[in-house]
């Protein structure tokens, strides 16, 4: 009342002041442009961006005063000279009343007749937590969430799964903890998989469930809750899925145990909005680099246990491009796959895979060395710099903006986090004298291999028809093992079977085949084995110092070679034990009219690690893959090429790679552009120079029946690194690297 009276005071007062007093130019005047002095908002905080602004007209300083003190709101800025702004900065209001603030104006040190009312709604009684879910271990444990209310409440098990009628949890009170609180117990648990229960928050003195809190406690069986996978088409509408993205953040699996967020590390704006896609996807706008995606599973993880991470996603032309993933192994986040480089926003950046606006899909398996009780596993923004497009290239940001990042809602490439292996070893080194034994036809017959592996190792085979005489290998020994055929082979024609070689992550296949007995045999007829069934294409490269010789007589050449074309060059697949047969060719354009600059160039040769590589790239020139087993593969059929690369500090820096897809070529990634020397070029690859590879692993479907695969990577302009373009041929390299387990690998994936 008496506030009301104080107003009420003064606006007479104001009313007086105006139609008594002359008005001169020097007159202190303060006027607020929107007039009304009354404003009302809700319960909610009120920031700046959702404020209402005040505009000011005036010729003196001017303050803004509050008749009380007021802990819940202030005018920023409360202060000025002349002409201004201001707004009110308001906290929510969690009482169980309205609230009201009366603000006077002080002009020039001189109390000014005009007040501003602030009034703000109450939200009346509610109870809100910290969390609403969360998951523990299986030992003892107590853990503490914030509850936010402005009532009395108590909290009881509603539900539970553990048989136990709830009576593994209990809710402890003493003095010296947080009122605001709620403090749970959880005993022991002693069984294997997990247990959940559901704690209901009630207002005292009501029968009415206010709030509740899911919780789980992991059991004591390691892995359990593997795998753990997300499927996001048609979830548009699936009010679970909405809520725990956009305003939990936290979206549980739709099986296994695991959960998915999106962290931030830096302050966000409104820019920032976590949102639903209309397939389903899980997206935001408003990424910045060092937030990431964290994928999350609770278990108890052994150590050495293998597992693998796949899923699809995307970002917009304007969202980031370069982003890492990674594992946290103890206390240290490690890559995926291959850590790369690149300099492309002007600075050194490392990354695994860069994004663009299609579809993509990000796979990766690796090794835990720590025991751990949660899997956590993120994809975070390396670099502030955009995707770009073929008309836009790609820039740095100055700030948050509206480009998005997502995972798709793809029927075929759900989020999955699925075990591949448990006790596992890193990848081998093996030393093979043969993929294959022959064997005669006479039951007795015996062929042997050797076998040398820098992880422990393992033999098996379906085959009843021969024995192995040793199946299993200590790491860096070497063994023979020999293959002794059981019975004659009398079907007439060859028969075969596989051995399969699996040490530490590496698998490789032995090929058994025996001849045939001939038509004389006494013995009884036997059914013969099976043939195996078809495999599909996979062919490898090993680059090595031991192939340098053989690579250096079909690709090596004196220089300088200026004609057009390949020159009968070759670099043939040399690993055996797969399905197929490959090539690796580079063509050159015709450099018979330009001016070379080192004796050297251009030309074809292999480095003393058996790396194949070419001097004198020029624009035109491209290396190409071609890959076949004589089977036509049909349209819809996915394929998958991998290899490492870089060129030398004076070799080009402008490339393109491209694929085959049954009837055209088509560009890896979103072609970009650039001036160089007065031209547009068109690339979409630039590799590392010198020592550092860049990683190339790509995959694509065919439009159309194929029997010869093909891929290739072409220079596309005469520039170098320093954006230099050089007179002539010189003794810059390009290379396609590697050494076991790097070098160049192609298959059919499905």
């Amino acid at each position: 009342m008496l506030k009301n009276i104080y107003k009420f005071g003064l606006m007479c007062l104001a009313v007086a002041i105006a139609a008594c007093t002359p008005e001169t130019p020097t007159s202190p005047y303060f006027t607020i442009e929107e007039g009304q002095m009354n404003y009302s908002v809700g319960y909610e905080k009120v920031a700046k961006a959702d404020s209402r602004t005040f505009t000011v007209r005036s010729n003196k300083s001017w303050e803004i005063v509050g008749v009380d003190q007021y802990d819940w709101l202030k005018p920023f800025p409360s202060r000025g000279e002349g002409d201004g702004r201001f707004y009110f900065v308001i906290d929510e209001n969690i009482t169980l009343e309205e609230r009201e603030a009366v603000y006077t104006l002080v002009i020039d040190g001189k109390e000014y007749p005009t007040a501003i009312t602030v009034t703000q709604a109450t939200r009346g009684e509610f109870v809100e937590v910290s969390q609403k879910s969360f998951t523990v271990l299986a030992a003892e444990s107590k853990v503490g969430l914030k509850v936010k209310t402005n009532v009395d409440v108590n909290y009881r098990v509603i539900s539970d799964n553990s048989g136990a009628n709830g009576s593994w949890i209990s809710f402890p009170k003493t003095a010296e903890m947080d009122p605001d609180s709620l403090y749970i117990k959880v005993t022991e648990s002693t069984q294997k998989p997990p247990r959940t229960a559901m704690i209901a928050i009630y207002m005292e003195g009501k029968n009415t469930v206010a709030d509740t809190v899911t919780l789980m406690q992991i059991g004591n069986q390691e892995l359990y809750g593997f795998p753990a996978k997300w499927t996001f088409k048609g979830k548009q509408n699936d009010e679970r899925f909405i809520t725990g993205w956009q305003t939990l953040n936290s979206v549980p699996s739709d099986e296994g145990l695991g959960s998915f967020k999106f962290v931030t590390v830096e302050p966000t704006n409104d820019k920032y909005v976590r949102t639903v896609g209309s397939t389903g996807d899980p997206y935001l706008n408003g990424a910045w680099p060092g937030d990431y995606w964290l994928y999350e599973v609770p278990a108890i993880i052994p150590a050495n246990t293998m597992f693998q991470i796949t899923f699809a996603g995307r970002v917009s032309d304007t969202g980031h491009k370069f982003w890492c993933l990674e594992y946290l192994d103890g206390t240290e986040w490690l890559p995926v796959g291959t850590l790369l480089t690149t300099s492309e926003p002007g600075t050194g950046v490392s990354y695994t895979h860069t994004m663009q606006n299609v579809d993509q899909t990000i796979s990766g398996s690796f090794k835990v060395r720590n025991p751990m009780t949660t899997l956590q596993i993120r994809y975070r923004c390396a670099a502030n710099w955009t995707a770009g497009n073929a008309t836009t290239p790609s820039a740095a940001l100055s700030a948050r903006n509206g480009g998005s990042a997502r995972m798709t809602g793809r029927t075929d490439v759900p989020l999955e986090i699925k075990i591949l292996d448990t006790n596992a070893g890193d990848e081998a080194v093996l030393e093979m004298s043969a993929y294959h034994v022959a064997l005669e036809g006479a039951a007795g017959s015996q062929g042997s291999i050797k076998i040398k592996s820098s992880e422990s190792w393992t033999l098996t085979t379906t085959a009843t028809w021969f024995e192995i005489s040793q199946t299993q290998g200590n790491a860096n020994v070497q063994a023979t093992v020999t293959v002794k055929a059981n019975s004659a082979n009398t079907t007439g024609s060859l028969r075969k079977a596989n051995i399969t070689l699996k040490s530490g992550l590496t698998t490789k296949t032995i090929e058994v085949i025996q001849g045939s007995a001939g038509g004389g045999s006494t013995e009884p007829d036997t059914p013969s084995e099976p043939e195996q069934p078809s495999e599909d294409l996979h062919v490898e490269w090993l680059f090595s110092a031991a192939a340098m010789s053989a690579y250096s007589g079909t690709f090596a050449e004196t220089p300088p070679v200026t004609a057009a074309g390949d020159g009968g060059r070759v670099v043939n697949s040399n690993v055996s034990g797969y399905h197929g047969s490959g090539t690796i060719k580079y063509y050159q354009v015709d450099k018979s009219s330009l001016n070379i600059l080192n004796e050297e160039a251009p030309s074809r040769n292999v480095g003393t690690s058996g790396h194949p590589f070419v001097y004198g790239a020029w624009p035109g020139d491209y290396w190409l893959f071609e890959i076949t087993d004589g089977k036509e593969y049909p349209a819809g059929t996915k394929l998958n090429i991998t290899f490492i690369t870089r060129v030398s500090a004076t070799g080009q820096k402008y490339w393109k790679l491209e694929y085959w897809d049954g009837q055209e070529w088509k560009p890896t990634e979103a072609l970009k552009s650039v001036e160089i020397n007065g031209a547009t070029v068109q690339y979409n690859f630039t590799p590392t120079k010198e020592t550092s590879n860049t990683k190339v692993d790509f995959t694509w479907t065919l439009a159309k029946a194929c029997t010869t695969m093909k891929f290739r990577y072409s220079c596309v302009a005469n520039c170098a690194y320093d954006g230099v373009a050089y007179d002539g041929l010189n003794k810059g390299t390009c290379r396609i690297a590697g050494a076991a387990g790097t070098s160049p690998v192609f298959k059919v994936v499905k």
